[in-house]
């Protein structure tokens, strides 16, 4: 299961993420930026085909 950063951000992104799992079931998805693989994990669970997740953290100089 997801682990959010506070308790009080749990209820509202938990119900957006089963949202769109519903929306995405059978589908390929590309996750951008969404803060690293929780999120793609979730939705992969829930039944997308298959998912690419890419996120960029840090600084490049």
């Amino acid at each position: 299961m997801l682990q959010f950063e506070s308790s009080s951000e749990t209820p509202p992104r938990l119900a957006r993420y089963l949202y769109a799992a519903q929306l995405l079931r059978g589908r390929r998805v590309l996750d951008i930026g969404s803060g690293g693989e929780k999120v793609a994990r979730f939705i992969a669970e829930r039944g997308a085909r298959s998912v690419l997740a890419l996120h960029l953290d840090g600084v490049v100089s």
